[in-house]
């Protein structure tokens, strides 16, 4: 048997890790709603991986004009995250409903960011990084004509990141109920589960090569 082939745990020790991974993210989500949706700012630390997708964002799309690339770093900070949830809920033979959960708290938070940098462009209080004008002051005054609408966008943004956080909170709990009842299912059927699958026909094995 290849020693590099990948082995598949058995049905009801995946759901039983998916099970404990799911009050982890239980946690995470706990996380992200105390920080950014009650309180209304960032995670510590974890930030600063939405800070790099922000930026990232607009070096990206650069090439596409001004205006979308000033609009596309908080649009990667919320987009980026929030696809890769859709993408565990689309892949069928591994859809992981608990993992897309984890993604969408993200992306909650990073609506939340944005709401805040939506609501300081008229106000100019947020420390920016790498330019005197906020990428929001910029959208609304010279590309929208609506700075005097700033508070409403974010209450907006806010909402939506209530939203999403929501989505989230429920994605992981419906992954754990899914988990927890195939776990429930095999213990009451009462038939021997398979600590291993094999890859392959099983071929007898001499003491020389068992033990080279």
């Amino acid at each position: 048997m290849d020693s590099s082939a990948r082995v598949a745990l058995p049905d009801e020790a995946e759901q039983r890790l998916r099970l404990l991974v799911g009050w982890v993210a239980l946690a995470w989500c706990a996380l992200y709603g105390w920080f950014c949706v009650v309180q209304g700012r960032d995670v510590p630390v974890l930030w600063f991986i939405q800070l790099a997708v922000h930026e990232a964002g607009h070096r990206v799309f650069i090439p596409f004009g001004n205006y979308t690339m000033l609009l596309m770093g908080s649009g990667s900070e919320i987009l980026a995250p929030l696809l890769i949830g859709v993408g565990c809920l689309a892949w069928r033979t591994r859809r992981n409903l608990i993992a897309a959960g984890m993604c969408w708290a993200v992306a909650a938070g990073a609506c939340i960011h944005t709401a805040a940098y939506m609501a300081d462009a008229p106000r100019g209080e947020m420390t920016l990084i790498g330019g005197d004008e906020s990428d929001w002051l910029v959208i609304f005054d010279r590309y929208w004509d609506k700075l005097y609408k700033a508070d409403v966008y974010a209450a907006r943004m806010r909402t939506v990141g209530l939203v999403v956080w929501l989505g989230a909170v429920a994605l992981v709990v419906a992954g754990m109920v899914l988990a927890y009842r195939r776990v429930s299912s095999a213990e009451h059927a009462g038939e021997p589960v398979a600590t291993a699958i094999p890859t392959g026909p099983v071929q007898r094995q001499s003491d020389a090569d068992m033990w080279r």
